[in-house]
């Protein structure tokens, strides 16, 4: 049995082991401009798995691909000090071909991968991270703003959560002047804002100006959308990154908020309403 990364040259490879045993019409088979922005165009992937390979591991039993292991290389930020990061997009073994997946965490454990992202774990999945000493959630937390209330209610909800439908988002007035800016970041005055503010206070996936520049600016397919709150001196104070989509053949918008950044509360209202704003224009 033979684990290792996926090299450039396997492009046509990768595609096939994925439409085979992950998913025949992935987004990663459709575009594959986005798999090479995510796991070969990345900023840590020559720290990560070299640089001549994509940040994509498969498992060959007897040459042929029978397991996949998906990750998107990042830095993790722990209360200001880093280490090496990783979202884990699929983990998936052929059921018939017998083989083991745990070689594929053995790697993440043996290199110092330190903080992993990966949403939606089986009851397996959780009881095999568990076993190796890592932390993880049982439940993660979503907002849900609701812009057009009788929209909602009619075309996405079913009847029996609308008693539990929170009250409907709107704009808070506050003194402060802030200045919104729109598709505007700057690299110097976010970085002096994540470094000196906002890295020292939180953990999780490190959000400098270099990471928001590639996962969001430069995506080759989807259209992100960057808000800052900025005072008088363009120092910022807090920022989101949202994306607008079509959903219902059209009829309707919904969009995702993908960062939400702030440290203080009148920054953090400013920035919710500048997200509110943003829908009605």
């Amino acid at each position: 049995m033979e684990v290792r990364f996926f090299a450039k040259e396997e492009k046509e490879l990768l595609l096939d082991s994925i439409s085979k045993l992950w998913a025949e019409n992935h987004i990663y088979v459709r575009k594959p401009e986005v798999l090479e922005h995510l796991t070969l165009h990345t900023p840590y992937r020559q720290e990560f798995c070299g640089e001549e390979n994509y940040s994509f591991m498969g498992m060959w039993h007897e040459n042929r691909v029978v397991g996949l292991y998906g990750l998107i290389p990042e830095k993790a930020n722990i209360l200001g000090q880093e280490s090496l990061a990783s979202t884990d997009t699929i983990w998936k073994i052929d059921s018939e071909s017998g083989a083991n997946g745990f070689a594929f965490l053995q790697y993440i454990v043996e290199n110092n991968i330190g903080f992993s992202v990966t949403l939606g774990l089986s009851w397996m999945a959780m009881a095999i991270y568990k076993g190796v000493g890592w932390y993880t959630f049982n439940d993660l937390p979503r907002w849900v703003v609701i812009c057009d209330l009788q929209s909602a209610l009619h075309d996405l909800l079913p009847k029996e959560t609308h008693n539990c439908i929170l009250p409907l988002a709107k704009v808070v007035n506050t003194i402060e002047n802030y200045q919104i800016k729109i598709n505007e970041l700057k690299k110097e005055s976010w970085d002096k804002f994540y470094y000196e503010q906002f890295a020292p206070k939180y953990i999780g996936i490190k959000r400098d100006y270099e990471f928001l520049h590639w996962r969001y600016i430069q995506s080759p397919i989807l259209k992100y959308h960057v808000i800052t709150i900025e005072d008088s001196l363009q120092n910022i104070h807090g920022l989101a990154v949202i994306r607008i989509e079509s959903i219902l053949n059209g009829q309707k918008k919904i969009g995702r908020i993908l960062e939400f950044i702030a440290l203080e509360s009148l920054p953090s209202i400013e920035l919710a309403n500048a997200i509110l704003r943003y829908d009605n224009e």
